[in-house]
């Protein structure tokens, strides 16, 4: 009699003659033993090229789903063989016919198309959260934290980096690593402005990002966030799973617009 393992590894398999046909070309990124620098350096690739096909969006698959679609996460149901990958693992889709022109502007960007791979549960269906750009996370040092008397400043380059060291994110003194992640706007300000506020400024600005687990490295509040174009961001809610659909969640304010 068949069992659950039985049965997922016939569903693996199934999926994976489907994604042949449906699926585009990706390149497959996992963090090797002993990986230094950015996350997705031509070190770290494991597979070049698989195909998958990138399915439904959450709102239609959000039953099987072991975290909370209505966080901000864009969650996609993967079809393909995913038995020989493991959560964490980063497809960036590498189309030659219908990437730059059809799903990527046709000039030199700082976003892409990828899927981290985040729930493999037996006899459900397989999900992956969006990623579109990167980023590189900074922690306020008690130093940092201040500025000739005056809270820390939004454009300020400091704090301690983020960075790659041997297969672990750690924090220590170097420049941060380029880290992969889903960055999107919320659709809402929040707070409120003073009467005797500049009539010019502006509600607060609130983001959500999706981060892939990082190994040795969990976000606190107040963390910063600079993302490619040079904007910069404040976590205010780090919310991350280890289990289920893995990755950190983070509910961000904008403190900067970058270039």
């Amino acid at each position: 009699m068949a069992n659950y393992i039985d049965i997922q590894r016939a569903i693996d398999r199934g999926r994976g003659a489907a994604a042949q046909v449906l699926g585009e070309p990706s390149n497959v990124f996992r963090l090797v033993a002993g990986a230094n620098g950015n996350y997705l350096d031509s070190t770290n690739k494991i597979a070049s090229p698989n195909i998958f096909f990138r399915g439904c969006s959450a709102k239609d698959i959000r039953a099987g789903l072991e975290s909370d679609s209505r966080l901000g996460t864009f969650w996609f149901e993967m079809i393909g063989d995913m038995s020989s990958f493991q959560l964490g693992d980063i497809f960036l889709i590498n189309d030659p016919v219908y990437g730059s022109g059809s799903t990527l502007v046709p000039w030199t960007t700082t976003e892409f198309r990828a899927i981290c791979f985040a729930q493999h549960a037996p006899v459900k269906k397989s999900f992956g959260a969006r990623l579109n750009t990167t980023i590189q996370v900074r922690r306020l040092t008690n130093a940092a934290a201040q500025n000739g008397g005056k809270y820390w400043q939004a454009g300020q380059n400091d704090g301690s980096p983020v960075c790659l060291v041997n297969g672990q994110f750690v924090l220590v003194a170097g420049t941060p690593s380029n880290i992969p992640c889903g960055l999107i706007a919320t659709g809402r300000t929040y707070g409120e402005k003073s009467f005797n506020d500049d009539p010019t400024n502006l509600h607060k600005s609130a983001w959500y990002c999706y981060v892939p687990p990082l190994q040795g490295f969990n976000f606190r509040e107040d963390d910063r966030v600079i993302a490619a174009d040079g904007a910069i961001y404040r976590v205010l809610i780090p919310y991350q799973q280890q289990a289920g659909a893995v990755g950190s969640q983070l509910y961000l304010e904008r403190l900067s617009a970058g270039e």
